[in-house]
């Protein structure tokens, strides 16, 4: 495939202790990987820095702010410095080889750290090859080469290693592969060496599966029964491998849940085999529109993911009232903001609309697509049964047709009548309308009355409209769930 000829670079300044993150979250977007170039010495600041290259097509703009919102969300596990990103249009080469010339390897104690397409070696060094960009773990974090460094000195010959929250599992790599090279300085076998004595013979028999007997043994006196695998061969699963509340959940079609055996293909298929990197016999569940089904993993591949149907049932939790959000398009991402956290706190509806004061006037197709996503993801994390439709953007004339009564609108110019205060616990479907970044006018209001909306006030002070948004959200939904 011959590479466009128009790309995109962009660059994100990290601390060491962020690089991996980072990493992982340009990934997302970056054409065949990322590269990270590596300052000549350490500092304490953002000095190391994270690239990635995109196509600089119509998609680009969106990607970039993805990658935007994931940074900004990263600063809250208290990494270390994150810095701007920076984005620039550059010459066309061979960025898909290019790139990789950035990436060098990496010596940690006793092992070489290097990605697949580098040739350097070390005669004395325990090879761990890893790509960048595949899953955190690469050697770069402070915390990953210190315990490699440790590794490199414990006597691991005999003892079991755990790898906590692996990504890459360079970590358990590094521990088997440490743990061979210090066995064969040994000088041990590599198999078991043969049993010395009969009372040798019994427990080694027993260990394997096999059983006493009383009568027709054979020249060792035991009998074979079906061979059970032990300790060392095989893992055994107590329970179920993860509380409910951890298993990663799925919104599918409808249809999807009607059979016992389902298909996963497209993003999710690519998310479950690469991203999660869930193998057959693992959980998950599958939602839809309040039903959910708890399916066991059988076929795990990039394109398409079987499984089949363990527990079926209904989301706990739903709210009880159908709530539809008017959502004005707002500048900026502030209008993401507010679908994620609406979405997570359970709205049914969320249409878009503008008006005089707006100071957007379009909603792209692909913004409301972003919109779409973004309340699927935030339905997903907040263990919901079902995802707000986005519906098409209206104006403010016409927007009140869509919206189910009663509506209610916050207005800064209303004091007398506040929100939870015309909330009945009877209601089981309404609707709030949120003005723009510049307000609503007069004229606005006087039309939504005469489409019979009620004007409530969220209080004494000025809020922004994103503010406003999900203060009423949440205080529709703790008054009527």
């Amino acid at each position: 495939m011959t590479p466009p000829a128009c790309w995109l670079e962009i660059a994100v300044p990290a601390h060491v202790e962020a690089v991996e993150a980072v990493s992982e979250i340009l990934s997302r977007v970056g054409y065949n990987g990322i590269a990270v170039e590596v300052p000549l010495e350490a500092g304490r600041g953002p000095d190391h820095t994270v690239k990635a290259y995109l196509i600089d097509d119509a998609d680009a703009f969106a990607k970039v702010s993805d990658v935007r919102d994931a940074l900004g969300h990263l600063q809250a596990f208290g990494l270390g410095p994150i810095g701007e990103l920076v984005a620039r249009q550059i010459d066309d080469k061979d960025w898909l080889e290019g790139w990789k010339a950035d990436f060098v390897p990496i010596r940690i104690g006793a092992f070489l750290v290097r990605p697949t397409w580098s040739k350097a070696a070390a005669s004395d060094a325990i090879e761990l090859v890893l790509d960048p960009g595949m899953a955190f773990g690469t050697g770069l974090h402070p915390t990953t080469q210190q315990c490699l460094e440790a590794l490199s000195t414990l006597p691991l010959e005999g003892k079991s290693v755990l790898d906590v929250g692996t990504g890459s599992g360079i970590l358990a790599i590094a521990a088997l592969r440490c743990r061979r090279r210090q066995h064969r300085l040994a000088g041990a076998a590599a198999d078991r060496p043969p049993p010395r004595g009969a009372a040798h013979q019994w427990r080694h028999a027993a260990r394997r599966g096999h059983q006493r007997t009383r009568g027709d043994r054979d020249a060792r006196g035991v009998r074979t029964r079906s061979p059970v695998r032990s300790r060392s061969h095989a893992a055994r699963r107590l329970g179920r491998a993860r509380p409910p509340s951890l298993v990663h959940r799925f919104f599918v079609a409808r249809d999807t849940l009607r059979a016992d055996r389902v298909t996963l293909t497209g993003p999710q298929a690519r998310q479950i085999a690469t991203v999660l990197r869930l193998r057959p016999g693992d959980e998950i569940v599958l939602v839809a529109d309040g039903a959910e089904a708890v399916v066991a993993l059988e076929g795990v591949r990039p394109t398409s993911v079987t499984a089949v149907v363990r527990e079926r049932g209904f989301t706990p939790g739903e709210p009880t009232v159908a709530l539809t959000l008017a959502l004005p398009v707002l500048r900026g991402d502030h209008d993401e903001e507010i679908v994620e956290a609406v979405a997570q706190l359970g709205v049914s509806r969320i249409v878009p609309f503008t008006s005089a004061r707006s100071v957007v006037r379009t909603l792209s197709e692909a913004k409301r697509s972003r919109w779409e996503r973004i309340a699927r993801e935030a339905a997903e994390t907040a263990r919901g049964g079902r995802v707000p439709s986005i519906e098409t953007a209206r104006a403010w004339n016409d927007v009140f047709g869509e919206l189910p009564a009663p509506v209610f609108v916050a207005y800064e110019g209303e004091s007398r009548i506040r929100l939870r205060d015309v909330l009945a616990q009877s209601t089981r479907a309404l609707s709030l309308v949120i003005g723009p970044e510049g307000g609503i006018e007069e004229g606005e209001i006087a039309l939504a009355r005469q489409h019979g909306a009620v004007t409530v006030s969220l209080g004494g002070r000025n809020l922004r409209s994103e503010t406003a948004a999900i203060v009423a959200v949440a205080l529709v939904m703790d008054r009527l769930q």
